[in-house]
């Protein structure tokens, strides 16, 4: 007797399924509930030889739902556990995927041997992945799309993935965001999905290879900041900017700033900030210090005195970008509207 444990991928449910999501999440359980016995919410007893229903009950889910779901997979993992444990695991788990945990996986393949059905067990970080005909990915380049929706945090400020803090985004690690972008469009999309894919699979979420997917919000990241701050006078319209343009590291209290928020010393890179009065840079600086310490409100009030303080078009519309997009992030898109 083993138990088959279900994890529900809140984020992607929502997306895919909106106000039906509960109403998907009720049908699924009824029908695991018709073949497993239920012991907890999210909890059933499985034996070796029911996990022959599982592709069925699943391939019914799809069928039912695929207007909604189309080539999406079904929102929620599934574990076969040899103890009911409650306990989360730390393995980025695949949506629509069924995973074993090692002391289940030879017992499940020596049954599955002498059965009719299709089959593979490949390992996964430190699972095993039971992959039956319901659970196969889609025939299409970004096959693991579900993973951008995986994660129980707030949506980082730069990635937009819940898969970290906005602090610890690895693409603030990336001392030069926008010549990683440039090099990033000089390849194929396939080969960028598969660096993404070999990072995901075999080395995890700070991965190397995820650095282009990381950095192609590279206009949000503090490291813009060096065009805001010396070439605002050359660029007047977005037409005049170019990703590779040279910034010379510059001194003062300004320019001290600026790298100390680059480099993650936000106390320091606030106390230089502070120093300086009456300039639209400092105040675009100390608006990104709160965003990273999460205080929206002050970084709202930083952005509102910068606004009045610009003329170009470059600007203006950098700033009223960053306002509508933190009423984004925020939750409050009918504002975030305003300003796009």
């Amino acid at each position: 007797m083993y138990y088959f444990k279900i994890i529900k991928h809140k984020k992607l449910l929502n997306l895919l399924f909106q106000a039906q999501a509960e109403s998907a999440e009720i049908f699924l359980k009824d029908l695991l509930s018709r073949r497993l016995t239920r012991v907890d919410k999210n909890f059933y007893k499985i034996n070796p030889e029911e996990v022959l229903y599982l592709d069925k009950i699943l391939e019914n889910f799809k069928t039912e739902f695929f207007p909604l779901l189309r080539s999406a997979p079904i929102p929620f993992s599934f574990i076969l556990t040899k103890t009911q444990i409650e306990k989360a695991t730390d393995t980025i788990l695949r949506a629509g995927k069924i995973y074993l945990e090692e002391p289940v996986r030879d017992m499940i393949d020596s049954f599955l041997k002498h059965s009719n059905i299709f089959y593979k067990i490949e390992p996964w970080k430190n699972l095993w992945e039971l992959i039956l005909p319901s659970t196969v990915d889609p025939k299409i380049e970004i096959f693991y799309k579900d993973i951008f929706w995986y994660g129980d945090r707030n949506p980082c400020f730069f990635c937009k993935t819940s898969w970290h803090e906005s602090y610890n985004c690895p693409s603030l690690l990336d001392p030069e965001p926008r010549n990683t972008f440039q090099s990033a469009l000089n390849l194929h999309f396939r080969e960028i999905s598969q660096l993404l894919w070999e990072g995901i699979y075999e080395e995890g979420l700070t991965s190397e290879k995820l650095k282009y997917f990381y950095i192609r919000n590279f206009y949000l990241l503090p490291e813009f900041l060096k065009i805001i701050f010396y070439k605002y006078d050359v660029v007047e319209t977005w037409g005049h900017l170019k990703i590779d343009m040279e910034t010379p590291l510059r001194g003062g209290n300004l320019g001290l700033g600026l790298e100390y928020l680059i480099k993650g010393n936000l106390d320091n890179a606030k106390r230089e900030f502070s120093e300086i009065e009456d300039d639209f840079r400092a105040s675009i600086g100390l608006f990104f210090i709160n965003i990273l310490i999460k205080d929206f409100r002050s970084a709202l009030y930083y952005l509102e005195r910068t606004l009045f303080q610009v003329n170009t078009p470059f600007l203006k519309s950098y700033l009223l970008f960053l306002k509508g997009y933190l009423y984004e992030y925020m939750g409050e898109t009918a504002i975030a509207e305003e300003f796009y």
